[in-house]
This record gives C-alpha cells, sequence and structure tokens, in this order.
C-alpha cells in the first residue's frame, strides 16, 4: 500500500531471535528506476552501519586493537594534474582512434565509394581538374569531419570528467585537473596521427566499388587500428626511439606521456618527424593510386 501511494522502497526491522539482533527487510519495486535505486542505497547505508556496530562491539569486548597502529595510509605524491593526466592519457588514445574512424568513415564513403556507385564521380572528372586536386578536396573534407568530430568528443570526456560525471576506470577518487597547455600540446603531438588514419581510411574508400564494399572494409582496418594504441594502456611501457617511430603507437604513447607531464621533448620530435612521414607516404599512396581511371573503374 506505502508503495502505491508512491513510496520508492521501505525497510522494516524486526526483532530477531537472539538480542540484539535484527532481521531486516525492504520492499522496493524492481520494474522502477527510482525504486533500484533507493535500494541500493539502502543497502550500501546498512552495509556502512553493519561495518560501525561490528567495530563498536570488538571495541566493547576485546578493548583497544594495537593491531590498529599498522593500518597503512597511502599517500599519493602526484599532482592532480599529473593523476588526471595519467588517467586520460590512458584511454584517449583509444577513444581518439575509435572517434576518428566512425566520425569520417562517413564522410570518406560518401565522398569516394558513395559518388563511385552513383556514378556522380565521372562527371566530377571531366573538368580541367587534376585528379590528385579532386582526392586532395576529398581528403581535407574528410580529415576536417574526423577531427571536428574528434574534438567534439574529447571535449565531452573532458567537460564531463571535470564536472564530476562519472570517473575514468582506474582512476582514484578526487577532483579532475587538467592542464589545458597539455591538452594542446598533446592534440599538436597526436594530429600526424589523425592524418594517417584519414588518409588509410580515404584509401580504403576509394578502393571499394560500392558503400557496402566500403563498409565492409571498415571493420578489418578499425580492429588493425586500435592495436598500435594499446600500449598506451599500460604505465610500464616506456617511450624509445624505436616505439616513437611506430604508426600510431609513437603518436599514443607520446599523448600519453604528455597529459601526465613527463614526455621527453627529443623523443617527442621524433615520433613528431616520423608520423608526419608516415601520413605522407599515406597521402602520397593516395594521390598515387586514385588516379581518374581508378576512380571510375568498376
Amino acid at each position: 500500500a506505502r508503495l502505491a501511494e508512491g513510496q520508492e522502497a521501505l525497510i522494516a526491522a524486526l526483532p530477531g531471535e537472539r538480542a540484539p539482533s535484527w532481521s531486516l527487510l525492504t520492499w522496493f519495486d524492481g520494474t522502477n528506476d527510482l525504486g533500484i535505486e533507493a535500494e541500493r542505497r539502502l543497502r550500501a547505508a546498512l552495509h556502512e552501519l553493519e561495518e560501525a556496530v561490528a567495530d563498536e562491539r570488538h571495541l566493547a569486548l576485546l578493548g583497544y586493537d594495537p593491531a590498529r597502529g599498522l593500518a597503512l595510509s597511502p599517500i599519493d605524491v602526484a599532482s592532480p594534474a599529473d593523476a588526471s593526466g595519467s588517467n586520460l592519457g590512458r584511454w584517449l588514445p583509444l577513444l581518439a582512434i575509435f572517434v576518428l574512424l566512425g566520425g569520417a568513415s562517413h564522410a570518406a564513403l560518401t565522398a569516394f565509394a558513395g559518388e563511385r556507385e552513383a556514378g556522380t564521380l565521372e562527371t566530377l572528372l571531366v573538368h580541367p581538374v587534376p585528379a590528385v586536386v579532386v582526392v586532395a578536396a576529398k581528403f581535407a573534407t574528410v580529415l576536417s569531419v574526423g577531427v571536428f568530430t574528434l574534438m567534439l568528443n574529447a571535449g565531452s570526456v573532458i567537460g564531463s570528467l571535470a564536472l564530476g560525471f562519472g570517473t575514468l576506470p582506474g582512476a582514484s577518487e578526487g577532483a579532475f585537473a587538467l592542464d589545458a597547455t597539455r591538452v594542446m600540446l598533446g592534440a599538436l603531438a597526436f594530429f600526424p596521427a589523425a592524418v594517417l588514419v584519414c588518409a588509410v581510411l580515404c584509401l580504403v574508400c576509394g578502393r571499394a566499388r560500392t558503400v557496402r564494399e566500403g563498409q565492409n572494409l571498415l571493420l578489418p582496418m578499425m580492429l588493425v587500428a586500435i592495436v598500435p594504441t594499446l600500449p598506451a594502456l599500460s604505465s610500464d611501457v616506456r617511450l624509445d626511439a624505436f616505439l616513437a617511430a611506430v604508426p600510431l603507437t609513437g603518436p599514443s604513447l607520446v599523448l600519453r606521456d604528455v597529459l601526465r607531464g613527463s614526455a621527453s621533448p627529443a623523443l617527442a620530435v621524433w615520433m613528431f618527424v616520423a608520423s608526419t612521414a608516415w601520413a605522407a607516404l599515406a597521402l602520397f599512396q593516395l594521390a598515387r593510386t586514385l588516379d581518374s581511371e581508378r576512380l571510375v573503374q568498376h
């Protein structure tokens, strides 16, 4: 009757068989989100009460416990910005790859495979414009869409964490603090990786004859692309000259180190040069293979 009147949950304490024990009963509506949340809060509050009563009972029966002097009190010497950057830096590269592929894939499919399937690409190529200019314009559009989507999603994640809406896996309790300068430097370090991902995405979609065929190629590409970012999830993986030159791995590790304030300037510069070279190679391959004959060939 009380639940029907609008109560989310009810709790009753009945005397147990042996004093001072109690039998606690809770009623709630399992189909109501408020009822489920109320039951969860009741359970958490009763658990805290149980621990407090147990401590009082132990103190009354046994007296002071000398082992309490051995209680460990951990003190984290990392600054809030370093701690927040370390947690964010482990997950942001993986998130960035997913967002880049998800946000730019639709633009790449429409710009290449979609126009080929619709037959509008031939009309575009009859104009006196070099094919490399057409490819460059399409790539610039795909890159702009991917980077803009990444900025919105990354800003949403950072803003939500700063406002206290959720926490990252493995993050300790406390206020989220992040230096804006680190975010800007991390974005600059990861930009060549964004160029490389969008260039490969255009290359894959440009080879597809239909939109459906391009969609079938995106899943393997996504699975392959996320593998180089996995080392950033571990704090034990150290950035060196070899890893800095590996595509996507170097930018991911530098982004992680920049956000936690431990990046090596020399390795960061070497990573930027190597990643820029990989991106330039991908763009060159894109311009060389997607010529007019290839684009209109079915």
